[in-house]
């Protein structure tokens, strides 16, 4: 604690708050979008229920996520290094320095680091679920802590060496199994080939999304944009110049751009169809305006991406050209296994957006 009061941690504090400076100038430009999208992800009551046993059922969903994204063993690990170091440090007399590692006071400031953090985010589930990367923060100290409750038992406690070494045995072996499960996709691709487009192919056990963790989120962006290219290229033959390209959601307008030759601007309009803001709606949009106020894009014609509800499609998308092909449906395939579809649609002479069909949302 007297630590805290030492002219070198006043000054560090001091430097921590003016690099804060221009955040909070920015926030007070910009409707304060980022406390308004921190509490309204973490404290609105979307998933509010009735039932008193909905918060239990919370609580032991983020305990099950955050042991199943560490790997199982890591999780349970770092558990016990938590307790161990708690108990340790509450019965020795700490030093007044942390130069011996043996220090309890070092313990604890690992522990205050890391702690109060996770516990935060797991109270935070008695009134609405979170994601499983919020309390990532928390692990940074922790896994510092742990190597030190390592370091001091590895030597005289013959069951922290086994577990420790089974932890980094069955990590590695998960890690190089997660990264490499695409190769089992040539070998399942010829026993899913039957059940293509039937209500059967994504309810199998054996389609890659029952059994690959990175099938949704990870996979097949790189094939999704070489399967769009070609319907870009020939709707550029046809307008004697290139489409825009208008997503539904940030994220495949952002990996659209990534992947697609020549890293074109792909528009999101998510904000627009009911979806959350993003950063998207920091930057010029569809409805970008000129100095003389004319929409720049007027009379341009877009490839419309991916699915959109029916209700905000019918009343923001649709009035917003003068015509829209029906859509197209592009099988995405991942060596050899049709991992999504996505569906494209045609739309002609770009006239404005109307106001969104429901307000937007942080």
């Amino acid at each position: 604690r007297r630590a805290f009061f030492t002219r070198a941690a006043i000054i560090a504090l001091l430097l921590i708050a003016a690099s804060q400076i221009p955040v909070v100038i920015w926030n007070a430009h910009h409707d304060w979008v980022t406390f308004k999208h921190i509490g309204n992800q973490g404290f609105n009551t979307a998933d509010q229920k009735k039932s008193l046993l909905a918060p239990l059922s919370r609580l032991a969903e983020f305990v099950g996520g955050q042991a199943g994204g560490m790997g199982g063993l890591p999780f349970f690990l770092l558990l016990a290094g938590v307790v161990y170091a708690w108990n340790w440090q509450r019965r020795q007399r700490p030093e007044t320095h942390l130069a011996n590692p043996s220090d309890p006071t070092a313990y604890r400031f690992l522990l205050a680091f890391s702690v109060p953090l996770w516990l935060f985010y797991f109270l935070m589930n008695l009134w609405k679920s979170t994601e499983v990367n919020w309390p990532a923060a928390a692990y940074f100290a922790g896994m510092i802590l742990l190597a030190g409750v390592v370091t001091r038992l590895w030597p005289t406690h013959k069951a922290w060496r086994s577990w420790t070494t089974a932890t980094v045995i069955v990590g590695f072996l998960l890690t190089a199994f997660a990264l490499n499960m695409q190769r089992l996709y040539p070998l399942i691709a010829p026993r899913l080939a039957p059940l293509v487009n039937t209500p059967a192919y994504d309810k199998s056990l054996l389609f890659p999304g029952k059994w690959d963790p990175a099938a949704k989120k990870l996979r097949g962006f790189d094939a999704r944009a070489h399967a769009l290219q070609p319907l870009r290229e020939d709707f550029a033959k046809t307008l004697g110049r290139d489409p825009l390209i208008v997503s539904g959601r940030y994220d495949l307008s952002s990996s659209l751009a990534f992947y697609l030759p020549g890293h074109p601007f792909v528009f999101s309009i998510m904000s627009e169809v009911g979806g959350r803001q993003s950063q998207y709606d920091l930057w010029p949009g569809l409805n970008e305006k000129d100095a003389q106020g004319h929409l720049v894009h007027r009379g341009e014609s877009a490839l419309l991406v991916g699915n959109f509800d029916a209700e905000p499609f019918d009343k923001v998308v649709a009035p917003a050209f003068s015509h829209i092909d029906p859509p197209v449906d592009l099988p995405v395939y991942v060596d050899g296994i049709l991992l999504r579809t996505l569906q494209v649609r045609r739309a002609y002479d770009f006239q404005g957006l109307p106001a969104a069909a429901t307000p937007a949302h942080y």
